[in-house]
């Protein structure tokens, strides 16, 4: 799921930890960001390999994130286990009916083949000059939406586990207008 769609870290570590390994929400958290480290390598490789990644959205978003997230990971120690586990569930909740309400329409075009990475079918690059992204002229479009939406995920990553695929994805595409 995170290679495909951007997802699987905490939304699907986070609830398998605590229900089948029986650790607490605080642990789930933790270990589902160390365990996403090196799968968010591997995909990224792959994905820049496919020439996929905005390195521009990228910079702003994750500095925003990451410090972010340095910060709130303390956070985490005041905040109790149910508290936490109610968090979780009303951000998976929101963010899933919205992806219910507001399907995306902006869909890449089908590979030309599925067997090979070379055959992928040629995407935009999403650049402050590509057509494809939303308001490229706009500051706020091209700064400031990068960052608050850094902001947010970092905070819920450090809180609940998630926020890369399952925030970033979908902010990507409705507030700078990019495909999924």
């Amino acid at each position: 799921l995170a290679a495909l769609c951007g997802v699987g870290g905490g939304i699907i570590m986070v609830p398998a930890f605590v229900a089948f390994l029986g650790v607490s929400q605080k642990t789930a958290t933790a270990t589902s960001m160390a365990v996403i480290v090196p799968t968010a390598i591997a995909a990224t490789a792959r994905h820049v390999w496919n020439d996929f990644v905005d390195w521009e959205v990228v910079a702003l978003t994750a500095t925003s994130a990451t410090l972010v997230s340095f910060f709130a990971a303390d956070y985490l120690k005041k905040l109790g286990n149910e508290t936490l586990t109610r968090l979780f569930a009303v951000v998976i909740l929101i963010v899933g009916l919205k992806m219910l309400a507001f399907p995306d329409s902006n869909r890449d075009p089908a590979p030309a083949s599925e067997s090979s990475p070379s055959s992928v079918a040629p995407v935009a690059k999403l650049t402050a000059s590509s057509p494809e992204r939303h308001k490229a002229g706009s500051v706020a479009a091209r700064y400031l939406v990068p960052l608050v939406i850094g902001t947010a995920s970092g905070l819920l990553a450090a809180l609940c586990g998630v926020g890369g695929g399952i925030i970033m994805v979908p902010a990507f595409v409705a507030f700078l207008g990019v495909s999924q």
